[in-house]
């Protein structure tokens, strides 16, 4: 079987290309508060709870310079739990916020492959939601977040330059479903503009739920696809 991965070839470029200018960012964010709950039917309880305005969260972000305006790019980035220490996931992903690679060029854009944001949540919580998405006022609250709402697995994403302030987005996300290649896939499109103090976006997303595959494991659903749910993952 023949295979040929960009990741592979991005890897390489990282690690062969000893002359090039590269750069490695480690960000992060840690979030925690005293919380108190009342009302419940068990009465009130106390609690540190993690991710109160956002996720606790840290990240790897790197960059290196191949030449004539082309970059290798990555990005791996985990959440979690600040009270307790604890991935902040359902899944027990490692890098279950973003975890990509590709290419970057001055003029003709990226290509990303991996885990990344859908251009529907990008939309509301950078633009569409003054909360930033975080707090009890969070367009969370209105719209629906959940698993591959917010990000994907398996995607290819392509962003192009910004031309007087107008810039586009592709996602294509596969589904990886033997015998059925629309199943669990899903596609995005952004068209954003940002100029002086206008900021819009129109964005368009269309799933595909996943079908029901024999031989899968006790308790899960059929028809999923291939994003699983992420719990306090925004």
């Amino acid at each position: 079987m023949k295979k040929l991965t960009l990741a592979a070839l991005v890897i390489g470029a990282f690690s062969a290309s000893a002359q090039a200018q590269s750069n490695v960012t480690i960000y992060g964010l840690v979030d925690a508060g005293l919380v108190k709950e009342s009302g419940g039917a068990a009465g009130s309880v106390t609690k540190v709870t993690s991710g109160i305005g956002g996720q606790s969260r840290i990240g790897f972000r790197g960059v290196e310079d191949l030449g004539n305006g082309l970059s290798a790019v990555f990005a791996l980035e985990t959440g979690f739990k600040a009270d307790d220490g604890t991935l902040d996931n359902t899944s027990s992903a490692l890098f279950n916020r973003q975890a990509y690679v590709g290419l970057k060029s001055k003029e003709l854009g990226s290509f990303t492959l991996g885990r990344q944001y859908t251009m529907l949540y990008n939309a509301m919580s950078q633009v569409a939601d003054p909360f930033g998405a975080g707090y009890a006022g969070s367009i969370k609250n209105l719209f629906a977040t959940a698993g591959a709402n917010t990000r994907v697995s398996n995607a290819m994403v392509y962003a192009s330059p910004v031309v007087s302030g107008f810039s586009a987005e592709l996602l294509y996300a596969l589904g990886e479903q033997a015998g059925d290649s629309t199943a669990g896939r899903q596609i995005g499109f952004g068209l954003n503009y940002a100029q002086g103090p206008l900021n819009a976006r129109l964005v368009y997303r269309q799933p595909q739920p996943g079908h029901r595959r024999r031989g899968r494991h006790p308790g899960q659903e059929p028809g999923r696809s291939q994003e699983h749910p992420a719990g306090r993952e925004l």
